[in-house]
């Protein structure tokens, strides 16, 4: 369901070319960003043609972040009409999108710091959050008419996804919390593929399902996914522990797909 792109923008100097790419990255806006330069560029500008010296910024990143990054952009850039362009991946290596996804993962870097030190209830309470803001982001989008549409997952897609990982996860973190170890993988192609593979079974299981009935099964999972974290020992909720680490990601993939979806109603 991720879509990725680069974002491009000529600048006038090196050091507001730098500034720019650093801030992209730093802020996890960006998974990378080159700079490129001197170009000679040719632009018509107030009724005269202008002949310049520039500087270009390469920034990789997601689809649903472009809003955040042409606002990023427009703060640093010294230009009073910076030239701003998105430009889609519309394809590349599965491993290096991936990378992309990991490198930008800015909720899970401020989600884990802000719930260091939380109590299981209040981790609990950050998972349920996440899950209502996931709830109201799909049905916004439903409402609007969004569906899938040849191989980009629409909100039915994307909440079946979550069903799927909610039911396995239910079952396995248990097993984890009693000292099984957690599944490994050779690389992150394998990992991803054995992700896409599962996706893709899940989905397929519910065929033509209309929204509301994956909504209700949503709404099972999750209850059924917080009843099993509740019957957990309060030990176990503390930074490095499996279970912990593991529930800080799944509520960073909830708020992963409900800042996709919030992105696409306002498009």
């Amino acid at each position: 369901m991720t879509h990725f792109i680069e974002v491009r923008t000529a600048l006038p100097s090196e050091e507001d070319a730098n500034k720019i790419a650093q801030h992209l990255v730093s802020e996890r806006l960006a998974a990378s960003a080159q700079v490129s330069g001197p170009i000679a560029s040719a632009y018509w500008w107030k009724g005269e043609m202008t002949n310049a010296e520039e500087w270009v910024v390469t920034a990789k990143t997601r689809l649903s972040f472009y809003q955040e990054v042409e606002r990023a952009i427009r703060h640093f850039h010294p230009y009073e009409e910076p030239g701003i362009v998105a430009i889609p991946m519309i394809a590349g290596s599965t491993s290096y999108f991936s990378w992309i996804v990991k490198e930008t993962e800015r909720e899970t870097h401020q989600t884990i710091e802000i719930n260091r030190g939380k109590t299981k209830d209040q981790l609990i309470q950050a998972f349920d959050e996440a899950y209502e803001k996931l709830i109201v982001a799909a049905t916004q989008a439903v409402k609007r008419g969004m569906k899938a549409q040849n191989n980009e997952w629409g909100p039915r897609e994307i909440l079946a996804h979550i069903v799927g990982w909610a039911a396995k996860t239910t079952e396995i973190l248990p097993q984890i919390a009693a000292g099984l170890p957690p599944l490994t993988y050779v690389s992150d192609h394998q990992h991803t593929a054995i992700d896409e593979a599962f996706n893709t079974a899940f989905i397929t299981i519910l065929g033509d399902r209309s929204f509301e009935y994956v909504l209700s099964l949503a709404h099972q999972t999750h209850q059924h996914f917080v009843q099993m974290l509740r019957a957990q020992d309060e030990n176990i909720f503390v930074p490095g522990n499996a279970v912990y680490e593991r529930l800080q990601r799944v509520i960073d993939h909830h708020l992963q797909h409900a800042q996709e979806l919030e992105a696409s109603n306002t498009r």
